[in-house]
């Protein structure tokens, strides 16, 4: 399986997931937090993406975060006058090989221009709806919670996965 960048549509990925809209609604910053801890998740419980690029409308001043990125997750602010879609365009038709790409937006012209230039689409509900742990198939996205031990399901999977190198299993 190749290792793919995926370029995600920020506000367009909160407004989309109930949960991500409702953290928002309450503080602007814990909105963006929960998307890329979301997207963070995604990297340690599946073995199929290089990199996310998260792109945010605003600056980075507005950012909770003190580095551009976050858990892994590579944060992008627009400049002022830029939109989150422009750039997203951008960076798909910059890329060597957009073939790569997977760019997860519900916004029309994003999706047509993006999948003009070679990169694959994904609808914000196909994204959300494809972390899921094994054991939970069917039930929604491992994110949203654990076995009553504090551990997500990606860090059970992680612990689980450093063990079984470690005992040379793997």
């Amino acid at each position: 399986m190749s290792r793919r960048t995926y370029i995600i549509d920020g506000y367009n990925a909160i407004h989309r997931v109930r949960k991500w809209q409702q953290i928002m609604e309450v503080e602007l910053a814990r909105g963006r937090e929960a998307l890329c801890a979301y997207c963070a998740e995604w990297m340690t419980v599946r073995n199929d993406a290089e990199k996310f690029i998260v792109v945010f409308d605003g600056d980075s001043n507005a950012s909770p975060f003190s580095r551009d990125s976050y858990r892994g997750v590579n944060i992008v602010y627009t400049r002022t006058g830029e939109t989150a879609d422009s750039r997203i365009i951008s960076l798909v038709e910059e890329m060597k090989t957009p073939q790569e790409a997977i760019v997860v937006s519900d916004d029309g012209e994003v999706m047509k221009r993006c999948g003009m230039a070679g990169a694959e689409i994904s609808s914000v509900k196909s994204f959300v709806g494809k972390l899921r742990s094994p054991e939970r198939r069917g039930s929604g996205p491992a994110f949203t919670g654990n076995d009553g031990d504090g551990l997500t399901v990606a860090e059970r999977n992680k612990i689980t996965n450093d063990l079984k190198r470690e005992w040379g299993i793997e």
